[in-house]
């Protein structure tokens, strides 16, 4: 696996790889970045090569706490010019770089003890999360630190319970460089 600044371009030539791979990153490349990478990526890959892009959705069927946690970090993402909501464009990008044969497909996880281990371990991803972007959420005053604190233990209950139905969708992208 190899990592790099994508905005500021590739450290590869022009056509190296067979396939190249995104995942994640709709919550951390700010909305003008990402056809940029996508563009970059492209660039990367062999004629003929492929493309997958994959990102999470908005999370379905969540309880107060976690509902409310995941509206503070939409806000947060607005504020720096990151759109949560991106995926729905996943396509979209791949086609503006000029990729051919699109196809995604959306897969939707469980979140939570309902779901046995793999809902539990899930849902500890989500809650790694939403803790780690307490701090800029509560210095922008989107939210009071007990406010913050108070729907983290909310939302944990709501995981932690045998009962829910709470689950996250991910998209996944697939598109090949012309030939």
């Amino acid at each position: 696996m190899f990592t790099a600044r994508c905005p500021e371009g590739l450290p590869f030539t022009e056509q190296t790889f067979d396939y190249a791979h995104m995942r994640f990153l709709i919550g951390a490349l700010p909305t003008s970045d990402f056809q940029n990478v996508v563009n970059e990526m492209c660039r990367v890959v062999k004629p003929g090569g492929w493309i997958e892009l994959a990102e999470p959705g908005m999370i379905i069927n969540a309880g107060i706490g976690l509902q409310t946690l995941w509206g503070w970090l939409i806000e947060l993402g607005n504020r720096r010019n990151i759109d949560l909501s991106g995926k729905k464009r996943l396509d979209g990008f791949l086609r503006e770089a000029g990729l051919v044969n699109i196809s995604y497909k959306e897969v939707t996880f469980p979140l939570g003890d309902y779901a046995g281990k793999v809902g539990h371990l899930a849902g500890k991803n989500v809650l790694m999360l939403v803790e780690a972007v307490r701090a800029p959420i509560v210095a922008l005053k989107i939210a009071s630190a007990s406010d913050y604190d108070m729907m983290l233990a909310r939302a944990k209950a709501e995981l932690f319970s045998q009962k829910g139905s709470c689950s996250a969708p991910m998209r996944i992208a697939i598109a090949q460089r012309k030939i």
